[in-house]
């Protein structure tokens, strides 16, 4: 059984040590008010007697400034003048070289959503970077099929796309 003796000296040392505390917020909150007005009342004096008048003058808050940067250049551009290339063939006057057009391909499906995107074209099921009549597959997605051919990407459209052109247009 606690001691009755015990709990009210227990019961006083708590009410003290909040008073005490209570107390030092307020000093410390107090002293911090006289600091600022006294802050307040040198940065006056000293305004009026560089001013030459005796009287207070008020305090002008200043402006936050924000940094706007859209007027200058972009920091990741290429400083030098890109330079044109001649083909040793147009120097030389041969010609200008031929350029293959892109095959005919017909793209009949896409599995796009799983973590290997396959297509089927020409009846053949190919994923990303299979190479079918010279072409390299790059991307598979559901706006389609992008193929690197010639150095150049070409884009094939979904088997579906001329099908979901019909249902969507909509009557008068």
């Amino acid at each position: 059984m606690i001691n009755r003796r015990r709990i009210r000296s227990l019961s006083f040392w708590l009410v003290f040590a909040a008073a005490f505390l209570f107390l030092l917020q307020w000093a410390a909150f107090s002293s911090a008010q006289e600091v600022l007005k006294k802050g307040i009342n040198d940065i006056q004096k000293v305004e009026s007697a560089v001013l030459g008048t005796g009287e207070k003058v008020p305090i002008m808050i200043r402006p936050k400034l924000a940094y706007d940067a859209s007027d200058l250049k972009d920091p990741f551009d290429d400083f030098l003048p890109k330079a044109k290339v001649k083909s040793s063939a147009k120097i030389a006057g041969i010609g200008a070289e031929q350029v293959a057009p892109l095959p005919s391909f017909a793209v009949q499906g896409l599995i796009w959503g799983g973590s290997l995107p396959q297509a089927v074209i020409d009846d053949q099921v190919v994923k990303v970077g299979d190479v079918i009549q010279d072409a390299e597959i790059v991307e598979i997605s559901k706006e389609g099929i992008k193929v690197l051919y010639n150095k150049k990407i070409h884009k094939l459209a979904p088997p579906s796309s001329s099908i979901t052109d019909a249902n969507t247009s909509k009557p008068n």
